[in-house]
């Protein structure tokens, strides 16, 4: 499973959970934190920690999104899925994990 797919898994998953006006669009440009993003504080940190969860079902590697780098980059990584993907895929190669975006 790529990076990109099982993110796009727990988006299917968490739009269940919201009305139609709340949902995430799969899409890279999707912002995940800010002004522009659907996601209130508590959606957010469930989201994240739905996708550490499902990273460690699926590669069985547990990875820490919310760690010092990405929390003083934060604008940045939690930006959009695409700065999220970049971000985690970062975090795959220095662990040495194979894997695709």
């Amino acid at each position: 499973m790529a990076i990109v797919e099982l993110i796009f898994d727990i988006i299917d998953e968490v739009n269940l959970e919201f009305p139609e006006n709340k949902r995430i669009k799969k899409s890279l440009e999707s912002e995940l934190y800010g002004g522009n993003s659907n996601l209130d504080y508590s959606d957010f940190i469930n989201f994240m920690s739905k996708i550490e969860k499902k990273f460690e079902e699926k590669f069985g590697e547990k990875i820490e999104i919310f760690n010092k780098i990405s929390l003083q980059k934060k604008e940045f990584v939690f930006e959009n899925i695409e700065s999220l993907t970049s971000f985690i895929e970062e975090m795959c190669h220095k662990k040495g994990m194979k894997y695709s975006r």
